[in-house]
């Protein structure tokens, strides 16, 4: 089980490099555009997957969110300045990768907080390690829109 604990948080790591360099290519008025007709801008979608992202360690209990006020601004069509959403962005994933990086394979294996003891028994695959690789698979759905972002001036 190591080796798939270990290939999962290298994936994970390597979905943040090829996101982030996504975003670091385009432009703030880019990411302002919708990636197509009554569709996110790449302003909703970044401030969605820092707002996702930063969840894994509630959901998991490996620590709390540090930007819950993004999703009320969501919520209330607000759009974050798109520097400092950048700058979030960055601190965001540092954090999360930092505090990952110390877990034992162990806790790991353990069920994550959404989960009840009952469904956790009939299922042990509803584990942290999942919530880390369901949002893993997210996070590259919304790279692939970001990428769409790129042919547009």
């Amino acid at each position: 089980m190591e080796i798939t604990i270990k290939m999962i948080l290298s994936q994970w790591q390597l979905a943040i490099q090829r996101l982030s360099a996504t975003v670091d290519e385009l432009t703030n008025e880019q990411l302002k555009k919708q990636v197509a007709n009554d569709r996110n801008t790449g302003v909703w979608i970044l401030t969605h997957l820092i707002i996702v992202n930063e969840n894994i360690l509630k959901v998991t209990g490996f620590g709390e969110p540090k930007h819950e006020a993004l999703a009320e601004q969501l919520a209330n069509g607000k759009q974050p300045d798109t520097n400092e959403l950048r700058t979030t962005w960055n601190e965001t994933n540092e954090r999360i990768n930092a505090i990952i990086a110390n877990v034992s394979n162990e806790k790991w294996l353990q069920k994550h907080t959404s989960v009840s003891e009952e469904d956790f028994e009939k299922d042990t695959t509803r584990n942290n390690l999942m919530i880390v690789f369901s949002r893993l698979l997210h996070m590259m759905y919304h790279a692939g829109q970001l990428g769409l972002l790129k042919t547009k001036k």
